[in-house]
């Protein structure tokens, strides 16, 4: 049954996270800082591109908190990309094919290509 009431809350010692478990709520410094990085009314996009067929590193872009990175499959791709860390880019993705990741900078995500020019679409994306 739900309780519908009018009334002010003086003051919140918890909340309850996604797990279910009791957690400190966010103080309105924190929300205010977490707005300002991801919320800018903005889809946040980087396209990289190839110059070569040997690993590189992604140029760097900070992602906010809370925030991962959606690597998607350029869409004029001729073949495979390969996604990975500076040690290996174990990642098959097709045209359009993605993955989430979660990293503090762009520059951490490393891409192979088998042609030089293919590429991968990075999104910032809100993780829960």
């Amino acid at each position: 049954m739900t309780v519908y009431t009018n009334g002010e809350v003086e003051e919140l010692r918890s909340v309850i996270d996604s797990n279910g478990n009791e957690a400190s709520p966010a103080s309105d410094d924190r929300l205010e800082s977490v707005r300002q990085q991801g919320s800018n009314g903005t889809l946040n996009q980087l396209v990289y591109t190839t110059d070569g067929t040997t690993a590189e590193a992604v140029d760097a872009a900070a992602v906010p908190d809370g925030h991962g990175l959606l690597i998607q499959g350029y869409h004029t791709n001729s073949e495979t990309v390969y996604v990975g860390d500076g040690d290996t880019q174990e990642h098959a993705l097709g045209t359009r094919e993605s993955i989430t990741v979660d990293v503090q900078d762009a520059s951490e995500v490393y891409v192979q290509t088998p042609t030089a020019g293919d590429g991968i679409v990075l999104t910032w994306v809100t993780l829960s």
